[in-house]
């Protein structure tokens, strides 16, 4: 009998956040989650069930796991449109879809869990980022890019065509 699909919330902190706008190469809206104590053991459960998704560690020896949901997905047979993830503050009210959330920011992330048929038999696990509740939100500070001034300009006129 095939298992249900549930809901599980990881907690921690937030980097890379793309909730506005799905990823242009691949399609999906995704963030890199640093999990709490809680939500390790949680993420490390799933993975002894079978789950692909890798932990991985950062330069500073951190684990983090990164959450996607695609904007699109081809389920049965049939193209399936997924909206982009509901973004939440504190006291769970639905924020601007446009909010830009800083890296550090401290989250929980709402998570479907849902088993699939492998092609090879048996059940697979998987998860697909549903919503991001923002407890703390560090601003996103866009970063300014050096203007280039090109001096070849000022130093070669434009040719005369004709």
């Amino acid at each position: 009998m095939a298992k249900k699909s549930y809901y599980e919330y990881f907690q921690g902190k937030a980097n890379w956040v793309k909730a506005n706008l799905p990823d242009a190469k691949f399609g999906k809206w995704t963030l890199d989650l640093y999990p709490d104590e809680a939500s390790l053991k949680k993420f490390r459960d799933l993975q002894d069930e079978g789950l692909l998704t890798r932990l991985r560690k950062d330069q500073e020896n951190q684990y983090f796991f990164k959450l996607s949901r695609p904007h699109k997905k081809v389920i049965k047979g049939e193209e399936v449109i997924f909206p982009a993830p509901r973004l939440l503050d504190k006291e769970g009210r639905l924020l601007p879809q446009d909010t830009q959330i800083g890296n550090g920011s401290d989250v929980a992330a709402k998570v479907q869990v849902y088993y699939y048929p492998k092609p090879t038999g048996g059940q697979g696990i998987a998860i697909r980022w549903d919503e991001l509740k923002i407890d703390n939100l560090v601003p996103y500070n866009k970063p300014e890019l050096p203007k280039v001034v090109d001096a070849t300009l000022k130093e070669y006129p434009p040719e005369k065509l004709w």
